[in-house]
């Protein structure tokens, strides 16, 4: 309405102008491109055109767009989001409609002008939310479909194109935010027809995108975001999909654009080489099988559509179309594709072995359905006899990585047969070779028993396993339907029966067994020796601890090799055990349900066996697998048509009930809160499916029963309590089967009660069960609460675990709720259960919680007892919604109006605790804030405690304790209240008074009771100036801190004595003194109204609390003064009310404050520094010398305005958890450096300015030797030596403060050298050193992160040719910059790329790597450069000896093709639990060929060092011809055949060490290091041509043949051959 008034009053009739149907609408689009078409027809003569011109007055437009555009540019990244969502759409209502789309793009038009211009002027380096918006804008425009190439608007396509250049979007594909990367991608087909005004043809603005595409996609794959690798694929396929649909309608000139980009450039390209190479990072696997998957899919479903003559695209049959995806498959198909899935199943990632294995599997039906040929590694005999050999191999591994690949290689085996009889009769290999294994298995055990008898357990061979073996028959049967083969119900019956045999092996390690137990599975069901059946009656005395026993072991100094060999024994018996039992279980219910026969006796026996697994597990991973395969086990039974084994999960439960129930057979848990029994209830349970329920009701019903006392305990209690048990509980109503409503004395057992409260706490805690629980939640909190009063720990103990569940799924969701309230304000209370919602739903609950409360007051020593169901009680309370939330009906009043006396009894119980949770509950209860003041009205029951404190009693007895819980109350009380100064008069005002002020300073009160009473003055002033009352009704603000001051100096003389410092409560006192103290300084100090006399004094006392000799002082100060530093900072620095100088001002002042704390602290407490003190005054001082900083790169141009910061950015702009610098210094008089050094000038050539030392009144050396006491103090001290790459003790976050602020001090020690850095080079050196080794992978990314932006700090990597001798420094911080790039965290990766490159950190990481690869050789070019990159590439190789021995120790036990039955994986070499990677983003290779391209682009004169050469070179020949010669003889033992399984170039260990010692070689070649044997060994290898070499492999050797002494074409091949590092460059593609 708002917008046709305002154009009905400037003569524009709107209404009138947007009336018309349909067609006359699109009649007036339809004139926006008709200049565009007139040009593309040629026509020359002049038309006579509508100009198209913006009907939307200014007046209108300007009220919306410009506080919308600022809503999006300014907010959080969550509110951008929010606001774009829900705003945008919406631009088309306020012109009139959908229909109007004309109005709606000048709509958008409009907006996008408008965040070009504010983004623009305000001078804010806001460029991800400016990018982020703009993309956006054009994002939603497309979305409704504004964005056409026939019919856009013009004004709309030239804000776009002003907006976002094509240079623009091609810089942000490269953009190291991931959103702004997608956005870019997703917006190319709504872009690219906008810059220019002749309209191209569709097949030119797809081959643009696709230029784009193939430049973007080899650095934006790598994400660790998971929802960025599928929308990155949903946006290719998207595009994909064009193409195709493009070619189909014959509408691209090229019709081969989409095989091409496929097939040359996704599959043969990206796949093979740069993504899916061996060794690749989890990143990039996942992004290449998405996309493989995608392909793969689209195709199966299309081949399956048509098949069933279901609907699908009937363009997608057209010949051309049908013939393009068809060769897109049948290059999946081929070798390298296939051989890249297979080395992708053999991933240390689950995930990526499932995802390989299911695209395997799908491209292998796809070509048997499509009757498509395989590639030769899949069809050649022998080639499929070693891969199975190498599956078996790798199936009966200890390594549960290791087995799981062997099984899903065994499968992918059976994918490969066409027959499903041939599959049917390798299934049944597979079942007897599993068989025989068992048998194995079963004998071995026995023999390893008979050692443990006496003898040395190292005279067996080792425990063969058969966990890889019963997985593969898994993967196989729920891949493949066999029950229409006649008989196979014979073969099902047998892998059955061999899974209850791995089962019963397995638990002759793994299972606790009773020491009269003759059976341990099903009566027909027991093993075959002698020797397995007397170990079966005393199980192997295994620890399955042994399971994580690398780190014990580690610890233990081995004596022998026999010793090694033992705990590897050992440790293989107990894994090899474990994996079998949680196989086999999986194994046994998908064979169960997928058997064409349902038999009572195997699902019967089955059931037994998994109870028996579930009762008697010695570890938790097993017992799940078992309580999965009994879910599933059930679920079948309900679904069968027979009765009989319908009955059985009844059956099932009432064994449970008597395992846990029976006096004569109950026991003690294997595992840790009867965890066996309460999942096999959960089994039961879960898989009922009828409705209503009948067995869970009985189920619970009997656990409930089981969980309470014995009957005449009980019943003592009820009468006690004057409570009737019939009306108490609800469960004997919800199973009319129970006969004895209590356990009878008789039949009482303490174990059974536990048992079934921690199965409650189970049943509880399950979300699939909570509708049904939920009625039942009454009768378990008041078993829970009597259960606290055993006299048993074991009971006590598992009533709170059962209480915490409860009170975490009925009464309050908030796991990390605190026991003080917050406000009024807090919403976390908001989630909690009401007292009404509580009380109604179980109305016993009431009566038996105040009897209760009555009983623990009443009872006689109340203040020595320990009462310990009162403080549960008093906490379910405490942490229900409170009442003033709530509309509280009349009939409630009366139930909680009884709690009220009660609780206010318990605030002066003994218990800390107890007077915590009842001042809390009371606030909970009070309901209103009536001026009445009574019943539960908070003025009431503020009055009911005042008359009760000590102050005012008439007796002379002072209760501290009831001192402490009436303040507390008032504190809740008070803090819950709209206007707490309403209450806080009279003689509440005077007892805070007197409590704060220590009982007038005569020290009469309690502490803690002066800490509340300051607690609750701050908040009430705090209150007071939030609302903006008069300066009357604050209670003397000014007094509060005085008084908090000399509180403090109290403190201060009374700790000097130690046994003061002990005192109850002295502590506390002591933090809430310095926390209020401190809050209101820094307000003072953060203030445009305090005055510098005001601030100064403020300063001291901060100071003053920092270096307060007792620690609880200073520790808390130094806490409350940085909690809010941040968003102070951040305040300052966009506040226009503040000049520069005023705000440098105020900075230097904090940050002489924090550098002068360090100082006193460090040198007073020289052996007893406090470290997390020091970390936060570190923090201080660096946060506020960034702003500084910050400031003075703003005040160049003497602009009055500060950066503006994303939220959740701190002041580096470089991270939501680091600190940072901007990119170049101003020549400011208020600069906090010498920015001449910054610029690549001497520091003698620059401008005085305000230095660190004028800030601390310290000298540079003094910093310094400070902070190499921080460094010490830290974990991190320099050494004489470098250790790079050797330290895992790299210091812990102080130590990284205090890195970075060594680089501040090394800063201004260079500006102030007098001509280089020669006098220096001993601090250089030092600083070089520690950066080196603070940056481990193993060390904390907060270190790490320090390291990075210490470098940057220090100056040291910007370019100064007057300090020649802190070169070999520099090139040592570039190679650790380098490796940084790729460190695991992405804060880390930024800094880093910021200190390379000394610029806002935008681009991909691995951009940004392969840009310094190429400037380092230009920028640095001594020879003692040269040599440190040839020392860094032989070190990246000099591993691969040792992992080719390791790789080929594994391949020789199946590379000879030895008979499938004794392939047993006994080696005892290899850990069971290998080392893991510390860093699974690095991909190793990078740093090899980024060393590689330096090396080769080097410019230097190697006639220097011709010698050197040489003998450098001669080491990595030796290396290279002992690697090649084993290459060959490993693939003359395969006979040179296709053999992809023992592929030494398909190996992941091997791959990046193997391709990086090829180019180093190649290298040698090119700088004249000749050797014969080098070019030969590699032609030798080239000349085997049955044999499979990756590509890259296979490239990199054709290089060495033809490498020649400084030829510049060889160079550029040696370059081409380093894939992960060089690529193409382009400009960008011009459309």
């Amino acid at each position: 309405m708002l917008r046709v008034e305002m154009h009905s009053e400037a003569g524009v009739d709107i209404c009138r102008i947007e009336q018309g149907n349909r067609k006359e609408r699109r009649k007036k689009e339809s004139m926006i491109s008709n200049s565009s078409k007139i040009s593309k027809m040629g026509h020359e003569e002049e038309e006579e055109e509508e100009e198209e011109t913006i009907l939307l007055l200014e007046s209108w437009y300007s009220l919306w767009a410009p506080p919308l555009a600022a809503a999006l540019l300014g907010s959080d990244d969550s509110s951008r989001t929010q606001i774009a969502s829900f705003c945008l759409p919406l631009l088309t209502t306020f012109v009139g409609g959908k229909g109007n789309r004309i109005n709606a793009s000048h709509a958008f038009a409009i907006l996008l002008d408008e965040i070009t211009l504010q983004g623009t002027n305000d001078g804010k380096e806001n460029e991800e939310a400016l990018l982020w918006a703009k993309f956006e804008v054009v994002k939603h425009a497309h979305l409704l479909n504004l964005l056409k190439m026939s019919s856009t608007s013009k004004i709309l396509s030239s804000s776009i194109a002003k907006a976002l250049p094509l240079n623009l979007v091609y810089y942000s594909i490269f953009h190291e935010v991931s959103r702004l990367r997608l956005l870019a991608l997703q917006s190319l087909p709504s872009l690219l027809f906008t810059y220019d005004n002749q309209q191209l043809s569709i097949g030119c603005y797809l081959q643009t995108e696709i230029d784009l595409w193939k430049i973007a996609l080899p650095y934006a794959v790598k994400c660790s975001e998971k929802e960025y690798i599928v929308t990155i694929t949903k946006i290719l396929n998207s595009f994909l999909q064009r193409i195709s649909e493009a070619e189909a309608n014959g509408q691209s000139d090229n019709c081969s654009l989409l095989l091409n980009f496929v097939n040359n450039f996704l599959l043969n390209d990206l796949f093979v080489t740069q993504v899916a190479y061996p060794g690749t990072v989890a990143d990039k696997e996942r992004w290449a099988l998405s996309t493989v998957e995608s392909i793969v899919n689209r195709q199966n479903n299309t081949s399956k559509m048509k098949s069933q003559s279901e609907k699908y695209d009937p363009q997608s049959d057209l010949p051309k179309h049908h013939d393009c995806w068809r060769l897109i498959m049948a290059n999946i198909i081929s070798n390298d594709v296939i051989a890249a899935l297979l080395s992708l199943v053999n991933s240390m990632w689950d995930n990526t072995r499932s995802s390989a294995y299911t695209i395997l599997l799908n491209v292998l039906e796809y070509a048997k359905y499509n009757s498509m040929s395989l590639p030769d590694i899949m069809t050649n005999d022998h080639s499929r006899d070693l891969f199975k050999a190498r599956a078996i191999h790798l199936a009966s591994s200890p390594r549960q990585r290791e087995a799981d690949t062997g099984a899903r290689m065994i499968s992918i085996l059976c994918a490969t047969i066409s027959d499903n009889h041939e599959q049917y009769h390798y299934l049944e290999y597979i079942s007897n070779l599993c068989q025989n294994r068992l048998s194995v298995m079963e004998s071995s055990l026995g023999l390893i028993h008979d050692y443990n008898e006496g003898s040395d357990p190292l005279h067996t061979n080792g425990l063969p396993l058969a966990h890889g073996l019963i997985q593969s028959l898994r993967l196989v049967v729920e891949r493949w339907d066999f029950n229409e083969i006649p008989d196979s119900n014979v073969l099902y019956r047998t892998m059955i029966r061999n899974c209850f045999r791995a089962i019963e092996i397995s638990l002759i390690v793994v299972a606790d067994i009773k020491d009269d137990s003759d059976e341990l599975g099903p009566n027909e069901l027991k093993l075959s020796t002698a020797r397995a059946k007397q170990a079966k009656s005393i199980p192997i005395n295994v620890n399955t601890g042994a399971i994580g026993a690398n780190a014990t072991f580690a610890s233990l100094k081995t004596v022998n090799d026999s010793e090694k060999k033992s705990r590897l024994l050992k440790q293989r018996i107990v894994m090899g055990t474990w994996l079998l039992i949680k196989e086999a279980c999986a194994t046994l219910s998908s064979l169960m349900c997928s058997s064409p026969r349902q038999e009572f006796d195997l699902v019967s026996s089955a059931g037994d066996l998994l109870i028996t697994t579930l009762t008697s597990l010695k570890h938790q991973g097993a017992a799940f697998a078992a309580h999965k395969s009994l879910q599933q086990l059930c679920i079948l039974c309900y679904s069968t048509p027979s009765f009989q084994i319908m009955q059985l999960p009844s059956i099932w439960a009432e064994k449970f009930l008597h395992e846990i129930s029976s006096v004569e057979i109950v026991r003690d848990s294997t595992l840790r809160r009867s965890t066996g029994y309460g999942l096999g209830f959960l089994s039961i349970l879960r898989s009922e499916q009828v409705s209503p329920k009948f067995l869970f009701p009985k189920v619970l019903s009997n656990i409930i029963k089981l969980s309470l006392p014995a009957s005449s305990v009980l019943q003592r209690q009820m009468n006690a309590h004057s409570l009737k048990s019939n009306d108490l509980f609800v469960f004997h109503g919800k199973c009319p089967s129970i006969t004895e409503l209590f356990v009878s004395d008789e039949g009482y057992e303490e174990r059974s009660r536990i048992h079934a409260l921690n199965i409650l706490r189970l049943i509880i805690l399950d979300a699939p069960l909570a509708g049904e629980t939920r009625e039942f939640i009454g009768d378990c909190i008041i078993s829970s609460l009597i259960g606290y009063k055993d006299t048993s720990w074991a009971i006590r103990n598992s009533s709170t675990m059962c209480f915490a569940a409860i009170m975490l799924r009925v009464i309050d969701p908030d796991k990390n709720a605190e026991t003080n309230l917050v406000g009024i304000n807090d919403k976390r209370t908001r989630n909690a259960a009401t007292a009404n919602e509580l009380f109604r739903s179980y109305p016993s609950l009431a009566r038996f919680l105040l009897a209760l409360i009555d009983e623990e007051i009443e009872s006689s020593g109340y203040q020595q007892s320990i009462h310990p169901a009162l403080f549960p009680l008093l906490l379910m309370i405490a942490r229900l919604q409170p009442l003033c939330f709530q509309k509280v009906q009349p009939n409630d009043v009366g139930i909680l109006d009884a709690f009220i006396d009660p609780i206010i009894n318990c605030l002066g119980h003994v218990h800390h605790k107890v007077r915590l949770v009842a001042a809390r509950a009371l606030a909970i209860l009070c309901s209103s804030d009536s001026k009445t003041r009574d019943g539960s009205s908070r003025g009431a029951i503020i009055d009911i405690c005042v008359c009760r404190l000590s102050y005012f009693a008439k007796t002379k007895e002072i209760s501290h304790n009831l001192d402490h819980g009436i303040l507390l109350a008032l504190k809740h009380l008070l803090n819950f209240a709209p206007q707490s100064e309403n209450y806080l008069q009279g003689d509440v005002y005077e007892a805070i008074i007197y409590y704060a002020t220590w009982s007038r300073f005569t020290l009469a009160s309690h502490p803690l009771c002066t800490a509340i009473a300051l607690e609750i003055w701050y908040i009430s002033n705090l209150k007071a100036e939030q609302l903006s009352l008069p300066a009357n009704s604050k209670q003397n603000h000014s007094t509060l801190p005085l008084v908090c001051i000399k509180v403090i100096h109290c403190i201060s003389i009374l700790s000097s004595t130690p046994a003061n410092r002990e005192l109850s409560g002295f502590s506390y006192l002591s933090r809430v003194a310095s926390e209020i103290t401190c809050k209101i300084a820094f307000n003072q100090i953060f203030s445009m109204v305090t005055s510098s006399d005001e601030r100064a004094t403020s300063i001291s006392t901060v100071e003053n609390c920092f270096t307060n000799s007792n620690y609880d002082v200073m520790l808390h100060s130094v806490k409350a003064f940085k909690k809010g530093l941040y968003d102070a900072l951040k305040k300052l620095s966009h506040d226009i009310n503040f000049t520069s100088f005023q705000k440098m001002d105020i900075l230097s002042s904090v940050s002489k404050l924090a550098l002068r704390s360090l100082n006193t602290i460090v040198n007073r407490d020289i052996s007893a520094c406090h470290p997390p003190t020091l970390r936060r005054l570190s923090r201080i001082a660096l946060e506020v010398l960034y702003e500084i900083k910050s400031l003075s790169t703003h005040d160049r141009n003497g602009l009055n305005h500060m950066r503006s910061l994303d939220d959740g950015f701190d002041a580096s702009g470089l991270g939501k958890r680091g600190c940072g610098g901007e990119d170049l210094m101003p020549d400011s008089a208020m600069s906090l450096f010498d920015n001449s050094i910054l610029r690549g000038q001497s520091p003698k050539q620059g401008l005085n300015s305000i230095s660190i030392t004028a800030i601390s009144d310290l000298s540079l050396y003094q910093l310094w030797d400070i902070l190499i006491r921080l460094l010490n103090i830290g974990g991190l001290e320099p050494t004489d030596k470098n250790i790079q790459g050797d330290n895992t003790n790299s210091g812990t976050v102080l130590a990284g403060n205090a890195l970075e602020l060594t680089a501040f001090v090394l800063l201004e020690l260079r500006k102030t050298a007098n001509d280089d850095a020669l006098s220096l080079s001993h601090q250089i050196n030092t600083f070089v050193q520690l950066i080196e080794d603070s940056t481990h992978p193993l060390s904390s990314w907060k270190v790490r992160h320090s390291a990075a932006l210490a470098v940057l700090n220090s100056g040291l990597m910007m370019t100064s040719h007057d300090e020649s001798s802190s070169e070999i420094y520099r090139a040592r911080l570039y190679i650790k910059l380098l490796e940084l790039l790729q460190d695991n965290d992405e804060d880390v990766r930024r800094a880093a790329a910021r200190a390379l490159s000394m610029s806002s950190p935008s681009k991909v990481p691995l951009l940004t790597l392969q840009d310094a690869s190429f400037h380092l050789p230009s920028e640095m070019k001594t020879l003692d450069m040269f040599t440190l990159l040839l020392n860094q590439l032989a070190g990246r190789s000099k591993n691969i000896i040792h992992q080719m021995n390791n790789l080929l120790s594994e391949y020789e036990y199946t590379a000879g093709n030895p008979k499938h039955e004794g392939i047993l994986n006994l080696n005892t070499e290899r850990k069971i639990f290998e080392e893991e990677d510390p860093n699974p983003y690095e991909e190793y290779l990078i740093i090899t060929q980024s060393l590689v391209v330096m090396i080769a682009n080097f410019p230097f004169d190697y006639s220097k060092c011709s010698e050197s050469l040489a003998e450098f070179f001669c080491d990595l020949y030796s290396s290279y011809g002992t690697v090649m010669r084993q290459i060959i003889e490993m693939f003359h033992k395969t006979e040179k055949c296709c053999d992809v399984a023992h592929n030494v170039t398909l190996d992941g260990n091997v791959f990046s060490l193997l391709h990086g010692l090829i180019l180093s070689v190649a290298v040698g070649l090119l700088f004249g290091v000749e050797d014969g044997h080098v070019v030969s060994l590699a032609s030798e290898i080239l000349t085997l041509d049955t044999i499979y070499l990756h590509p890259c492999i296979r490239t990199a050797l054709n290089l060495v043949t033809v490498v020649k002494k400084f030829d510049t074409g060889s160079q550029k091949q040696i370059l081409q051959c380093c894939f992960l590092v060089e690529r193409p460059k382009a400009n960008g593609p011009v459309v």
